[in-house]
């Protein structure tokens, strides 16, 4: 019979479970600190954190290791740390930290905690995050991977709850947890996921606080990307995330690829704090960052001929009705983006919308925009 032991809130859990908590950076060092510094206080789980730097080209990877050094402070004066219990979270200590190269085939580096990997260039949010799951699944002592967004905070029992209801649940592949609001802790910005509407190919966070766990995994169509913990069988059947998209629609596609052989799973009582959108400027209150609407307009026309070719003509008319919007609200420049977008997927190929990689691709979006 397996040995149990406790997590912090004291709730038994099946020894033997070991967790590499995956973080990917690009040009936010800030953030990525201390959402680290809030890693570093997870207790009764054993855990090593794998950094991606998405070839940032700045400071980052030298202002990290001076965080683990301990001669670079991270901000914890932000509005979790003041409403966080810390009651038994474990005492900050120094991070041994080491840069391993991308396509390392080496083993974890000895006495390790934080193994830093810096991407040759920008491979987007599943390209960078798989090549830390690719190195990580190496080490066969871990047995779930946890995706953790750089503009978040976690608190110390975070990991060991997410572990505790995968437990409850071997069918479950995915398991997320209750995301607050960073800058307004009281507020849910998502109970672990969200609902998907294939005709407009958007997606909707469950964000109802009355909601039991149970109906929330009945209603989710995805896990929100922000924070996935995922099992080793997982990845072994399903494999790594999709890199066709770059930013956006990844962890739905991982959802439907993994529909009818796994569970997606909620964690109610695992909570973080999400910034949301700190590193591409998606949360605006006007729309979204250029740069965030030219993929989220790129990608649900590519999701949908991929996984839902029946719903392609309402997602064009529903499209074409944003751009009109846009038109209306004089945002000529979103207007061109969207319109443009929508243009080069009907005149190119499915494999050619995929290798447009960037929104300032001459021809595509351009300087004249």
């Amino acid at each position: 019979m397996r040995k149990r032991h406790r997590t912090p809130s004291g709730r038994s859990m099946k020894s033997g479970a070991n967790v590499a908590v995956i973080v990917l950076n690009w040009r936010n060092w800030t953030d990525t600190i201390e959402c680290l510094e809030s890693i570093r206080k997870t207790a009764g789980v054993p855990y090593k954190i794998v950094l991606c730097d998405n070839c940032s080209q700045d400071e980052s990877i030298a202002k990290v290791m001076a965080w683990a050094e301990g001669t670079e402070a991270a901000n914890t004066s932000g509005g979790p740390w003041a409403v966080m219990d810390h009651r038994g979270e474990a005492a900050r200590s120094v991070c041994r930290a080491a840069v391993v190269q991308p396509d390392s085939s080496e083993p974890w580096p000895e006495d390790c905690d934080l193994a830093i990997i810096a991407n040759r260039k920008n491979l987007g949010f599943a390209g960078g995050n798989n090549v830390g799951l690719a190195y990580a699944i190496r080490n066969r002592s871990f047995t779930h991977f946890f995706l953790l967004n750089n503009d978040t905070v976690i608190r110390p029992d975070t990991v060991g709850n997410l572990l505790k209801r995968m437990d409850m649940a071997p069918s479950i592949g995915i398991c997320g947890a209750r995301i607050m609001d960073y800058h307004d802790p009281g507020r849910l910005q998502a109970a672990g996921g969200a609902t998907y509407d294939r005709n407009r190919a958007t997606g909707c966070n469950i964000s109802d606080a009355s909601l039991e766990r149970d109906a929330v995994e009945q209603k989710m169509d995805y896990v929100c990307g922000a924070a996935m913990m995922v099992t080793r069988r997982f990845i072994e059947e399903i494999g790594l995330m999709s890199e066709d998209y770059f930013l956006y629609f990844e962890e739905l596609d991982w959802a439907l690829r993994a529909k009818g052989r796994f569970a997606l799973g909620y964690a109610d009582d695992s909570v973080l704090y999400h910034k949301e959108g700190g590193t591409i400027g998606s949360k605006r209150v006007e729309r979204a960052s250029d740069l965030s609407l030219f993929y989220l307009t790129r990608n649900r026309l590519l999701f949908t001929r991929k996984h839902c070719a029946g719903s392609f003509l309402p997602v064009v008319l529903r499209l074409m009705f944003e751009c009109m919007v846009h038109a209306k609200r004089r945002d000529y420049r979103a207007f061109r983006i969207v319109m443009r977008s929508v243009v080069h997927d009907l005149v190119h190929s499915p494999e050619q919308t995929k290798m447009c990689p960037d929104p300032e691709t001459p021809g595509l979006l351009g300087q004249q925009l």
